[in-house]
């Protein structure tokens, strides 16, 4: 018996390896032309009025090879910027991606190297590895010091979907991290190295991921960076989130072509927490927290809202709430 439900699974795993840009899947009727097998199992007489025997026909067309996205960006907090992301699909079969992404502006520049490989089904995790170099920069304000964390090392993380709407990512991370006063004659300038085993749970029922006007969003973060995995100062960090979106218009039918137009008029509300404590003296300054700017805390400028202590000095913690009613055209923060 064909099964379109499998059908539709099967045509969505396949778009989902990132190697096919088409998938066809079409069914076509055989008639009475098909030989009737003398081994199977004769059928029921009410099952075999009622059946009929189909091919079903697939067809596939792979990805461009090779893909160059760019594009730019501008704000008043980070001014002018640039990004860049050059990638070779289906690299020795099996649908691996190799990458170069870079990014720049005012504030940050990174660039990673990337190898992935998608989840298949005899292979039902999605893999990625990467080796990165990042530098932060955090200007000059009327109430911090500037201060500047450069960031050099590898990564690797898998991903298994627990469901439709459930992400489960975990991995492991080796970074040098040097923080320090970009003024003459600063006294801030420790390199560390972190060591952090990773994971965190994703629920997504966002009905656009870039553009929500729906549904909402959550996920929870862990990381624990051991001495015993080189960390030079174990800690333990614990990032949560969660964003909802609730449409204030209802979805109108576009004239003529009765396509169905999503609410352009949304309010979106979130909140963020922040949790750290290291084992001995303070946390890293490259991993703790802070709020303020265009995606935390819209009132103030960027990094000017430090997370506050709690308990013992090796112990640290920051919150964040926003809410705000936006219409889907680009806008300008102003710090």
């Amino acid at each position: 018996m064909l099964d379109l439900s499998a059908l539709r699974r099967s045509r969505r795993n396949l778009y989902d390896t990132g190697a096919l840009s088409v998938v066809d899947v079409t069914r076509e009727d055989l008639g009475g032309d098909v030989p009737v097998s003398t081994t199977a199992p004769p059928k029921p007489a009410e099952d075999a009025e009622n059946s009929k025997p189909v091919r079903i026909n697939v067809s596939v067309r792979e990805v461009q090879p090779l893909q160059l996205r760019y594009g730019g960006s501008y704000d008043t907090e980070r001014g002018a910027g640039g990004l860049f992301d050059i990638s070779s699909h289906n690299v020795l079969g099996k649908a691996r991606v190799v990458g170069l992404r870079s990014r720049y502006d005012r504030q940050l520049h990174e660039a990673r190297l990337y190898l992935s490989q998608p989840a298949l089904r005899y292979w039902p995790i999605k893999l990625t590895g990467t080796l990165f170099y990042r530098e932060e920069r955090n200007p000059l304000t009327e109430i911090t010091n500037p201060f500047n964390v450069d960031r050099r090392g590898a990564s690797l993380q898998g991903e298994t979907e627990l469901g439709d709407s459930y992400v489960w990512s975990y991995g492991f991370r080796y970074e040098r991290a040097r923080t320090f006063d970009p003024a003459p004659g600063g006294l801030l300038d420790r390199t560390l190295t972190v060591s952090p085993l990773t994971s965190t749970f994703t629920r997504d029922v966002r009905d656009e991921a870039f553009d929500a006007s729906t549904g909402s969003f959550m996920s929870q973060a862990f990381a624990y960076s051991p001495g015993w995995l080189g960390s030079d100062v174990a800690f333990l960090k614990y990032f949560g989130q969660y964003f909802h979106y609730i449409p204030l218009q209802a979805p109108r039918r576009k004239p003529f072509t009765n396509e169905i137009l999503r609410p352009r008029v949304v309010y979106a509300t979130g909140i963020r927490i922040g949790l750290a404590h290291g084992a001995v003296g303070l946390i890293p300054e490259s991993e703790r927290f802070f709020a303020g700017g265009s995606t935390t805390l819209r009132g103030f400028c960027a990094a000017t809202t430090v997370s506050f202590s709690i308990g013992a000095r090796a112990s640290d913690t920051a919150a964040s709430t926003s809410a705000s009613g936006r219409h889907s055209n680009p806008s300008i923060h102003l710090c």
